[in-house]
Formats: C-alpha cells, structure tokens, sequence
C-alpha cells in the first residue's frame, strides 16, 4: 500500500485545535512520534488571536477601503461575530492583510448588506468572518434609484419609465430614409421633365 501507515489525529490546547495527518510513515511506532512532533511545532510557533470589528475597521482604513468612492463618504459602520485567525507567535493582527468577497448579501434593515471576508498573512488563508455593513438611512438617497421614490406607504411606487423598442426606432428610421428617397426620386424626375421641355421650346423656335 503506497499510503504505508497513516494516522489523521487531532490536539487542542487553550482555544487552539489542530489537525495532524501523516501517511507513509515505514513502521507503526512512527507515526505517533511524527504526529506528537507536528503538534509541538503547531502549538509552540503558531497562536489563535481574535479579531473584534474595531480591529477590521483598522484594516479597512489600512487597506485604503475609507478612500474609495464607495466606502469614502458613506459613514458605514461594521459587525461582526466573534472571529479568530491562526497566525505565527510573532505577528499581530497589524500584519493581516483583509480581502472582501464581491458577493453580498441584504439583510433585513433595508440599509445593512453582508459580506464574506478572508483574513490573510502573506499569502495564506488565517481566517474568516461574515461582516455586517450598516449604511445610515440618510446616506441612501433617491437618486441612487432612479425608478423609486420614497413613500410614507408600505407599497413602493415607481416613477414614469417610457419603453423603448429598439427595432421600433430602427423600423421608424428605415421608413423616413424610404420617404426621403421617393421625395429626392420624384423631384430628381420633375426637374429632367422640366429641363427637356425647356430644351424642345427652344430648338423649335
């Protein structure tokens, strides 16, 4: 059996948990003292640190998200449940970078949305959270919704929107540019009419 032996265990220690895999080890007695290794090395170098919602609106002011023209001016304000991240004994939550997904979600609150997060170091995942984003009422405007308006009613009312069909306008141009040429035709013929007589009148003079 190319796997050889293989044992798939895992330690917790104060609030971090690890799982250790290891396979194609020659002989039974080696795999435990590979795995007990692996663990002293995970919990000995490596601590799971917290992250509270002040702690990702620093990393959204870090990450220059504050300076876009979405987030700028929105006075949005973040949430989130508790959520922790496996880092190196010697990093803090300053070296964590923080990346959003382009997927979101509404909420309830007609103004909130949530969004995925992934906390990296380098170039590795250390974490994940939902992030509740709350943008005050004031900050929504209707002209950010060009086809409703607010009402103090419950049932959403729209503005006048006129349809258009394209090919109603294509039809419509095709028919003037056919009119126009009937026109140029007929009037193109009536000057040659007019032209030919005025030459017979003066060659029978």
């Amino acid at each position: 059996d190319e796997s050889g032996y293989t044992l798939i265990t895992f330690a917790q220690k104060d609030d971090m948990r690890l799982i250790c895999v290891v396979f194609r080890e020659s002989d039974d007695a080696s795999r435990y003292v590979d795995s007990k290794a692996l663990f002293d090395y995970g919990f000995n170098n490596f601590k799971k640190a917290p992250i509270s919602s002040s702690d990702v609106s620093s990393l959204f002011n870090s990450s220059n998200y504050y300076n876009s023209k979405v987030f700028g001016n929105a006075g949005i304000s973040f949430s989130m449940d508790s959520a922790y991240v496996d880092i190196p004994q010697s990093a803090s939550i300053t070296d964590i970078d923080i990346s959003v997904s382009e997927n979101s979600e509404a909420s309830d609150n007609n103004y909130d949305f949530t969004a995925d997060v992934s906390f990296n170091y380098g170039s590795h995942k250390v974490g994940t959270a939902t992030l509740l984003v709350t943008t005050p009422k004031s900050d929504t405007k209707d002209t950010n919704l060009p086809y409703i308006q607010e009402s103090t009613s419950s049932v959403v009312s729209q503005k006048n929107c006129l349809v258009i069909n394209i090919w109603h306008v294509i039809i419509m141009i095709i028919a003037v540019l056919i009119i126009f040429e009937i026109i140029d035709t007929v009037h193109d013929n009536k000057m040659r009419k007019h032209r030919r007589r005025s030459y017979n009148r003066r060659r029978h003079r």
